[in-house]
């Protein structure tokens, strides 16, 4: 296999903002600087973050892969078991993707239960394998006897230099969302529940 060459997220943020971690979701990023609002509760970087790339980095790569993802049942936990259930429903899926995370790989939060992870400069076969990672690193992290069980839909897409991203990006969300209705109907949950 053809060595790709890797892209570090770590170069791209402002150079003209003091903040090194700027779009970071910390309490250290509570400021009104670049990439907009922080997340504490995630550690991950933000919708803004994701935003400044969509427009600049991600229209140029070899090959881009795409992950959407969404926290399933998010509203139930918060209306049923309270706000702070479903708070650590948020920081278990963040500590998920947070373990794939990479030179290349990017896990935003893009607001509530939703997060895109982007993945530069992989093969098809790596971003199936990074899937595969996530999703061991995510069962792995729901053996916990911490009373949270955290399921995600997640749609991929992938394509190589020439992409069209917008297309990229409803392709990773169409399939998200036929992810999400097989994983309520395997629970025997209604699809069409929050």
């Amino acid at each position: 296999m053809k060595q790709r060459e890797r892209v570090s997220f770590k170069s791209v943020t402002s150079p003209t903002h003091p903040c090194s971690s700027c779009g970071r979701e910390n309490e250290s990023t509570r400021h009104k600087g670049c990439f907009g609002s922080p997340f504490s509760l995630t550690g991950l970087y933000n919708k803004g973050k994701f935003l400044s790339l969509r427009q600049s980095l991600f229209r140029k790569q070899k090959s881009l892969a795409v992950f959407n993802m969404d926290v399933n049942n998010l509203k139930y936990v918060n209306d049923n078991f309270g706000h702070e259930a479903g708070d650590k429903q948020i920081r278990k899926a963040a500590d998920s993707f947070r373990q794939i995370e990479a030179r290349n790989v990017l896990p935003v939060r893009v607001g509530g239960d939703e997060f895109i992870v982007a993945a530069l400069q992989l093969s098809r076969e790596e971003a199936e394998q990074l899937r595969a990672r996530w999703e061991a690193g995510l069962a792995e992290l729901n053996r916990a006897d911490d009373g949270i069980r955290c399921v995600i839909a997640c749609g991929m897409a992938y394509d190589e230099e020439g992409y069209d991203l917008e297309a990229l990006l409803a392709e990773a969300d169409k399939r998200m969302y036929e992810d999400k209705i097989a994983k309520k109907r395997t629970a025997g949950q209604d699809p069409a529940a929050r």
